[in-house]
């Protein structure tokens, strides 16, 4: 309620727990008011704060565990904000819980975002909390008054595109430091391989000949999520793979 926040490692044992303030002290980045949610981004040190007051800021983020904060309210309207969730396909875009609904931005990593309304058949009811279904990134949002709604994240249109999995083309493993093995249960001879990562930019581009015997891919990117585009001239599947 006082707008403190704290990180506890070894939680699981309570005589060796370790508590750690991350609250920032700086007036520029000050903590007013209750927090109503934390949230991670795109890994463990992308914590996202919100609070739920008005005249105050109400989004906050980190990209190093609470080293440091940024102020990400940008030209959202003086509101309170209830909840916060990341598109773990596109982590640029994120949406907030309000009392007008569901609010969106697509450049949340930039300096001063710019929200919007993302409610399309919702109305301007107040939202309380979201939940996300991790294996088809289903979107539940529940509300004050109006009952539940859903939606659904969706990747970088210049990485997915109009690929999907059909299961001809096995990748493995999923996770992975960055090298991977490819097999077909048909051969694909002459076919592209196309590796994106969540913003849509192309990390790696090959060709090569994809049957039932092994091709091992290696690639030198930055820890995260990545889809790799398979297609020839009587395919396109898509796949997606982590990089750990």
């Amino acid at each position: 309620d006082t707008g403190d926040i704290y990180k506890v490692t070894d939680a699981q044992h309570p005589f060796v727990q370790t508590w750690t303030d991350l609250t920032p002290e700086a007036f520029d980045a000050a903590f007013n008011g209750s927090i109503s949610a934390i949230n991670f981004g795109a890994n463990e040190d992308e914590i996202m704060v919100t609070f739920h007051n008005y005249g105050t800021v109400n989004i906050y983020f980190t990209e190093d565990g609470g080293t440091t904060w940024q102020n990400k309210e940008g030209d959202l309207p003086d509101m309170p904000v209830k909840d916060i969730l990341m598109n773990p396909l596109l982590n640029d875009e994120v949406i907030i819980a309000t009392p007008l609904g569901v609010w969106k931005t697509s450049n949340f990593k930039d300096a001063n975002p710019h929200w919007e309304q993302s409610q399309n058949g919702m109305k301007n009811v107040r939202v309380t909390s979201f939940d996300l279904r991790t294996s088809d990134n289903t979107v539940l949002a529940s509300t004050y008054g109006r009952g539940f709604f859903t939606g659904q994240f969706t990747g970088p249109t210049g990485a997915v595109g109009d690929f999907t999995k059909t299961n001809v083309v096995s990748i493995y493993p999923t996770v992975s430091n960055g090298t991977f093995s490819i097999k077909s249960s048909k051969n694909l001879a002459n076919s592209l391989i196309e590796i994106y990562d969540i913003n849509g930019k192309k990390v790696h581009t090959a060709k090569m000949d994809i049957n039932n015997t092994k091709n091992t891919i290696s690639i030198q990117a930055s820890k995260g999520v990545y889809f790799v585009n398979i297609s020839n001239a009587n395919l396109k599947e898509s796949h997606k793979i982590i990089i750990e």
